[in-house]
């Protein structure tokens, strides 16, 4: 019987270091609360505990929850990939699944998770130092709420480091930049002229694992049917990378037109010339587009596939009353 791809090793150890760690850390709060409490203490030793310990706890469940994400072996196989559909909504569901069965393979950085530590430990520097000069009822008070801040610190980096982090899986399992594809499929499906627009991803599984790669956005455009489709690639922060416009894509007459960031202008290919050239015509005022004339670059496709397809079919009255109006939209 093969060797499974991933094997899971056990997490016992760290979880019971983990509960001693928070065990430990409350003991020290208690600590240290009435030491202050007594006032025997000096000005530097104070600086230490409020600087040093945070720090050092800070750490320590940092690295344990790095050491926990690590407690795994890898064998990456052969992938093979096809490509699949999603609606936007099936994707979103698919998304969360998908974190939340592999989030021991995973990285997941948010903003709060690594902005939580940080105000914990401003807090636990603010408690007490109010503590010093408030009266006696409410600095008692203070002392308790920095003492238990110790353990939250310790299990807000433990977080930060068990889901933030990558381990020897992560590079093959981390799922790709859906949520822009989302995005840039939703904006598609708003415009006018397209149908169908679904997000294409290419999917490998293998010993009951999954994983995806290379999200972008597939679209049909009206009266052109099944003779062609426009394909779209987003980038981060809502912006559009690569456009290809294609038709009769299964024909030795095939027209490919393709828009890239890099170039900013559409390209024109026929057949086998893989290179083309440049439109000679382009369906927009500019002489370049950037990755943020999304809708522009998008309609602008649509045009050139719309214009080459009422060409070949020697007018189509419905199909050129939207080119006309994609026209003027543009």
């Amino acid at each position: 019987m093969p060797a499974k791809i991933i094997k899971e090793k056990s997490l016992s150890s760290l979880k019971a270091l983990f509960v001693a760690l928070l065990i430990g850390t409350q003991v020290l709060g208690i600590i240290v609360t009435q030491m202050l409490k007594s006032e025997n203490y000096g000005f530097i030793l104070f600086l230490l505990y409020i600087i040093l310990v945070p720090m050092t706890i800070l750490a320590a469940g940092f690295f344990l929850g790095r050491a926990a994400k690590n407690r795994l072996e890898y064998r990456r196989p052969d992938w093979e990939f096809e490509p699949i559909q999603f609606e936007t909504s099936d994707l979103r569901k698919k998304g969360k699944e998908y974190l939340r069965k592999y989030r021991r393979l995973t990285p997941r950085s948010e903003l709060w998770m690594w902005f939580l530590p940080v105000v914990l430990a401003l807090s636990k520097v603010g408690f007490l130092y109010y503590s010093i000069v408030s009266d006696e009822n409410i600095a008692e008070f203070l002392l308790i709420a920095a003492s238990v801040l110790h353990p939250a610190l310790l299990a807000s980096s433990a977080y930060v480091g068990y889901h933030a982090m990558e381990n020897e899986a992560s590079g093959d399992f981390r799922l790709p930049l859906i949520r822009e594809a989302i995005w840039l499929a939703e904006k598609q499906d708003s415009l006018p002229g397209f149908y169908n627009v679904r997000v294409v991803l290419d999917k490998a599984e293998h010993d009951g694992y999954e994983i995806y790669r290379s999200p972008r956005v597939f679209a049909r455009v009206r009266y052109v049917e099944d003779d062609g489709y426009v394909e779209s690639w987003s980038g981060e922060l809502r912006v559009v990378e690569r456009v290809h416009a294609l038709l009769h894509s299964d024909k030795e007459d095939s027209v490919m037109w393709y828009w890239r960031s890099m170039d900013r202008q559409f390209r024109e290919s026929e057949g086998h010339d893989s290179y083309g050239h440049y439109v000679k015509e382009p369906p927009f005022l500019r002489s370049k587009l950037g990755v943020k004339d999304v809708r522009t670059v998008l309609i602008a496709a649509e045009i050139l596939l719309l214009r080459e397809w009422i060409k070949r079919e020697d007018g189509h009255e419905d199909a050129e009353e939207l080119l006309c109006r994609l026209q003027k939209d543009i």
